[in-house]
């Protein structure tokens, strides 16, 4: 190939690269960091790499170079960079090998035409993409989404490397055996899924267990307690049933009927919790109610719906209402009590705490969401974490967060729900 090809090549692909970088950041070259000045340097290193190491060696320094562009030019993390170089070098030598094979089959042979043509095509559809897609978008969605995709990624560059390899450094036809190669490439690739959604399956099914055996306990406890209170069950209805006798007056015995009866109901309500179909959770929340009874607080519970369905599992519904009790308890003081409702609708449950708090704001809601943020006055360092997690988790599962406050005679409340 003609020196001079080579170099006009090399110099539309770098371009290429900080175009759909670019775009998948949802910036523009003037808003980076010396991008002339760090893609001049890449092109002239690169160029001179090209020339004086032209083997495998000299390829996979070009590489660092690359990833170490990104690096200054975008100033991302390390992983967000390397991610990032890896999506335009796959796209990149997809739009390669495709051309490849219509000049292939087009008896096209002249390889400074291949190479440029080839260059000016990449750069051309690259644009095109950058301006009609929302990568930008699209890029924010994988980043937060599941790592299995991540890996996916990174099996197929691999893939990609070792095809270019072999394109570059050995005397394999690679157009002719590109067919081959990508039949070899998709095998390996259905192979990974399965290998990676199987390590999901069983990762899951470990925390799964681990849940169980944390929490199983706790919902054994929570029946012997039951069954300790169904020994007082008939004293307590046989002090109901004396009432009349020691109330005379309609008004007082009301009163006297309305304190035992909730008294009765308020120790039952517990007994809830074995109707649930997520036993685990419902250990875990029996733990909660045991823990802030000690500390003076109480958690009212209420279960509209014993049927809990969702797709999240159940280990992260318990950091869900983990962190949500937490933080409700946290806000209170010592005597009073907070809420937490149960129910599930549409395949989603529907996970609420209420508590006394201030108004919200549309700058405090803002800021309960960022990492670090607390009204807490000691020992902050170990707060303002619940409830950005909280929001990153349930995001993973396409959930929602909803806040809002709710008043009552002189009393303003705070109300937290996640659908998930």
């Amino acid at each position: 190939m003609n020196i001079y090809i080579d170099l006009f090549s090399f110099g539309l692909e770098t371009l290429t690269y900080l175009l759909i970088s670019c775009s998948i950041l949802g910036t523009s070259l003037s808003k980076t960091y010396h991008p002339l000045f760090y893609a001049l340097s890449y092109f002239v290193i690169g160029s001179a790499l090209t020339h004086f190491l032209p083997d495998f060696l000299g390829w996979i320094i070009l590489c660092i170079l690359c990833l170490c562009m990104y690096k200054c030019i975008f100033r991302k993390p390390w992983f967000t960079t390397l991610i990032i170089n890896i999506i335009c070098y796959v796209f990149l030598t997809t739009l390669q090998n495709f051309y490849t094979l219509v000049t292939y089959y087009l008896n096209i042979t002249d390889i400074n035409i291949i190479a440029t043509s080839g260059s000016i095509f990449a750069l051309f559809v690259s644009w095109c993409i950058s301006h009609f897609l929302p990568l930008s978008d699209l890029f924010k969605k994988f980043m937060h989404g599941s790592k299995f995709i991540k890996f996916l990624l990174i099996h197929v560059y691999i893939i990609f490397i070792i095809e270019i390899g072999i394109r570059k450094y050995t005397n394999i036809d690679t157009i002719v055996a590109l067919p081959l190669i990508t039949a070899f490439a998709v095998i390996i690739i259905i192979t990974d899924i399965i290998i990676l959604h199987q390590q999901l399956i069983i990762a899951r099914q470990q925390h799964d267990i681990a849940s169980y055996m944390t929490y199983q306990p706790m919902m054994s406890d929570l029946i012997d307690d039951i069954r300790g209170k169904q020994h007082d069950f008939n004293n307590e209805i046989a002090a109901i049933r004396m009432l009349p006798f020691t109330h005379k007056d309609y008004d007082s015995l009301r009163d006297a009927l309305i304190n035992c009866s909730d008294m009765v109901i308020s120790e039952y309500r517990e007994a809830d919790l074995l109707k649930i179909n997520l036993t685990v959770l419902a250990g875990f929340i029996h733990s909660k109610i045991i823990q802030s009874e000690k500390t003076g607080k109480c958690i009212n519970l209420i279960i509209l719906e014993h049927t809990l369905k969702s797709q999240m599992p159940e280990y992260e519904l318990i950091r869900v209402i983990g962190v949500l009790v937490d933080n409700a308890l946290e806000a209170i003081r010592q005597g009073e009590s907070i809420s937490l409702h149960l129910d599930s609708k549409e395949n989603k449950i529907i996970i609420s705490t209420l508590n006394e708090g201030p108004e919200l704001t549309q700058d405090l809601r803002q800021k309960m969401f960022t990492k670090g943020y607390t009204t807490k006055t000691a020992d902050r360092t170990r707060h303002g974490q619940g409830l950005p997690n909280l929001k990153k988790l349930v995001e993973q599962y396409d959930g929602k967060i909803y806040m809002e406050n709710s008043y009552s005679v002189d009393k303003t409340f705070i109300k937290v729900e996640v659908v998930v």
